[in-house]
């Protein structure tokens, strides 16, 4: 699977047209450079699919929270993310389920 291109959070208000999510969010940067998902055959094009699935997942949840006005920062050189269920899951699927999954580590505690 190629690796995710880093993300931008839109910086103007605007609904996003997937989620119907509308908020004014400050630059968020977030850079994923290997993804690892063990046990998984992926051919190409459906790590893309996984990929724009997990990017557009990813800005969901952060404009959701940027419309609660939660802010936070940080680095991390390596996160392990909670387990996600595989049973006859679609490639799609799988990249929302993985940015759900990487969005719980990146809430503040």
């Amino acid at each position: 699977m190629t690796t995710p291109r880093p993300t931008q959070a839109p910086t103007a208000p605007r609904a996003d047209a997937d989620t119907g999510v509308r908020a004014a969010t400050r630059p968020v940067s977030l850079h994923i450079d290997r993804l690892v998902l063990e046990g998984l055959a992926l051919t190409p094009a459906q790590g893309v699919h996984v990929q724009r699935a997990l990017e557009r997942e990813l800005l969901r949840l952060w404009a959701a929270r940027a419309a609660g006005g939660c802010e936070s920062s940080g680095a991390s050189p390596l996160l392990r993310a909670p387990a996600i269920v595989l049973d006859d899951i679609t490639p799609a699927r799988l990249g929302r389920d993985v940015a759900r999954s990487l969005f719980t580590l990146l809430e503040p505690s």
